[in-house]
């Protein structure tokens, strides 16, 4: 019969059907836990059986096997959570220990995953160039070194996927772009650890903060500005609602740029872009009058520098 550890061998390309009643596990295991913990663990990391039993199986004494815990406690490998629970008897308290293996330790990440980026002979991978170029954005000038930065964003992507991560830095670029502040260094934000850009602010499809930037980044904002042509807007069902309730409501909208970035500007866009959430339906055409039709879809081209502000498109 196979052991709770299946699913979690299929992420260690660990392939066997062994438990620890076959007569050969203790051969198998012999002074090796960890590896008694890959074959048993379940899909979560629990590890099923007592530290008494663990390390019976083992071959290890008691306090041999407490050391090796302690160094994979230390080697971030897993976690050992101790409760008191009554005894079988009911009269006292006694300490009950349960083992997990820590599932997101590098230990135990699939092959693929770890392929997904590596560092070419040539120097950085593509992916990273790519993904640079849009952290440094505007002003590349406060970002760090590159070299750490290229070292938390591998560990990051291979941990949480390019995609996620990238989700997340976008939302961030554009955020800190539109409210003209300092990013944090490249190193900071793609920490592994503290994983920033998991942050909700940041993986939020319909995030106003990125919607400020690609309006301010728009290839058409010199139309949008000035008029001219209708424009059908695609890719946000918001932005067409957020954009007409932005002139209702500034008279100065078109007249001048340098305001674009100033703080009652995105503090009025913001409030429109969430109101325009709240409808139950949204526009997506402004300047209906024109004839000559501009369509401009929003998701385009949606990384950070792609666009030249005030751009007007013929």
């Amino acid at each position: 019969m196979p052991s709770p550890g299946n699913q979690l061998r299929s992420r260690l390309t660990f392939e066997s059907s062994i438990t620890p009643d076959h007569p050969y596990y203790k051969h198998i295991v012999y002074k090796n836990p960890l590896f008694h913990f890959i074959i048993t663990a379940d899909e979560f990391g629990y590890i099923p059986f007592t530290m008494t039993r663990s390390a019976e199986l083992c071959s290890l004494t008691r306090q041999e096997f407490r050391t090796r815990l302690k160094g994979y406690e230390e080697m971030g490998v897993m976690t050992i959570k101790t409760n008191k629970t009554m005894s079988q008897s009911g009269k006292h308290k006694i300490n009950v220990s349960k083992m997990f293996l820590n599932l997101s330790h590098d230990l135990f990440k699939k092959p693929e995953q770890e392929k997904q980026v590596s560092k070419s002979k040539d120097g950085y991978p593509p992916e990273f160039e790519q993904d640079w170029k849009i952290y440094r954005g505007k002003d590349p000038s406060r970002v760090g070194d590159k070299i750490p930065a290229f070292t938390n964003w591998m560990k990051s992507v291979n941990k949480y996927g390019r995609s996620v991560v990238m989700k997340g830095t976008i939302n961030y670029v554009a955020k800190c772009e539109s409210m003209n502040i300092y990013k944090k260094h490249g190193a900071t934000w793609w920490n592994p650890t503290e994983a920033r850009f998991m942050g909700d602010e940041y993986q939020e499809a319909s995030s106003s903060d990125i919607a400020l930037w690609k309006f301010l980044n728009s290839p058409v904002l010199g139309n949008i500005l000035k008029g001219g042509a209708k424009i059908k807007i695609v890719g946000d069902k918001y932005m067409g609602e957020t954009i007409l309730r932005l002139r209702g409501t500034d008279r100065f909208l078109g007249e001048s740029l340098d305001r674009m970035g100033d703080r009652r500007f995105r503090e009025q866009f913001t409030k429109c872009y969430d109101e325009a959430k709240s409808l139950p339906a949204t526009r997506d055409v402004i300047y209906s009058q024109f004839e000559q039709e501009i369509t401009w879809d929003v998701n385009a081209d949606d990384t950070p520098g792609s666009y030249r502000r005030g751009e007007t498109s013929t």
